[in-house]
């Protein structure tokens, strides 16, 4: 397997690659914006490059170890009862009027309820929000824990749940993230070969791009089209930015937002700024600017080459680490992994910070309390 380095050194090649091929439909990159790029990479390669012994820990077997059933059984019925209270609060931001079409464009339920919760709600369902998150964890706790064919069948019911708990939520990136965890995990404990990682991530590729925007009603665009507004016009929108409608420094406004965020809510008189940006003006458009934005705006060139090096260092130190069958490292590494996947769109790193911590406290606490022993791969 390639590592986090060589990954993202492939993955911005073709990035870039494809920018070049669309010749005139996009603006020409500006020389800042080729030095802020091949800074991110280059920091991200020497980053990945340095070494870490220091091992991430997870609790021992502080409580008893409570039978298998009982604790699958506690699991799934939290899962349930999480999954029955967002339904129940998505039917209170749309009810489900006579008559209305489920999927789709043309006024759907489901076109309703994602525009009223990024609208009027915050992308937030409040209380029952915070099962989302545990429903990863507990999905990805599954599949480290695989040591049978039965246990297969036991981790795809929380997978299925997980599934319905990011349909719900009506972002494309929260199907993107259950998959990427799934694939990270069964790869990390060689449960699926190569060939087979390829067999699996395609249609997971198929089902993010085109069947999750067509149950929205949001596919409405030729396909080379649609390519280019997701893969290519990010990295536009970040050249525009770059020519001066973003300033230079704000000094830590974007990149801590999550922290200024939960000082603004504990009473504290500090500036919280707004999370989606404008839109760019530019032949392709969008609002979203690759992941050096935030680190350029924040703090410039010395921003992106700073994170991304520290990036790099982390992202190797957990995969090192999720080879060696350490459960909470393999959860890290594919939280990791999708927010290096997400570089060509925007920042997923400190950006859904408050996000990850919730996940890997969830994944911490089901290890705390059922930890997981010599688990591996099904024979045959």
């Amino acid at each position: 397997m390639f590592s986090p380095a060589q990954f993202n050194a492939c993955f911005w090649f073709i990035v870039s690659i494809s920018y070049v091929l669309i010749g005139d439909r996009a603006e020409v990159l500006s020389w800042p914006t080729v030095l802020a790029l091949s800074l991110g990479v280059g920091s991200f390669w020497l980053g990945g490059k340095v070494n870490i012994n220091r091992r991430i820990m997870v609790a021992g077997n502080v409580l008893p170890d409570y039978s298998k059933y009982i604790f699958c059984s506690v699991v799934f019925f939290v899962l349930i009862f999480g999954l029955c209270g967002t339904l129940w609060k998505a039917l209170s931001y749309v009810p489900l009027a006579k008559g209305m079409p489920l999927f789709g464009g043309g006024g759907s339920w489901y076109e309703n309820l994602r525009h009223n919760l990024i609208i009027k709600y915050g992308g937030s369902f409040g209380f029952w929000g915070y099962f989302l998150g545990l429903s990863y964890a507990v999905s990805i706790y599954f599949v480290v824990s695989i040591s049978s064919r039965r246990d297969i069948v036991i981790a795809s019911f929380p997978f299925i749940i997980s599934l319905a708990y990011a349909f719900l939520a009506t972002g494309r990136t929260f199907v993107l993230l259950l998959f990427v965890l799934v694939i990270v995990a069964l790869r990390a404990k060689n449960i699926i070969s190569r060939r087979g990682l390829i067999l699996f991530s395609l249609p997971s590729a198929a089902f993010f791009f085109v069947l999750t925007p067509l149950l929205a009603g949001r596919l409405a665009m030729d396909i080379v089209d649609y390519f280019l507004l997701y893969f290519v016009a990010p990295l536009s929108n970040f050249n525009w930015g770059m020519t001066g409608v973003f300033s230079c420094c704000t000094n830590g406004d974007m990149v801590f937002r999550t922290i200024f965020a939960i000082l603004s809510k504990l009473g504290f008189d500090v500036r919280v700024v707004d999370l989606i940006q404008p839109w760019a003006q530019t032949k392709l458009s969008g609002n979203v600017y690759t992941v050096f934005m935030p680190y350029y705006r924040d703090f410039g060139f010395l921003g992106v080459a700073g994170f991304m090096f520290l990036f790099g260092l982390v992202h190797s130190w957990v995969a090192r680490q999720a080879t060696g069958n350490n459960p909470l490292a393999i959860f890290i590494s594919g939280i990791m992994f999708y927010a290096l996947v997400m570089q060509f769109f925007q920042d997923q790193y400190f950006s859904l910070l408050s996000q990850w911590i919730q996940m890997i406290f969830w994944m911490f606490i089901l290890l705390w309390i059922r930890p997981i022993h010599g688990a591996s791969s099904p024979k045959g």
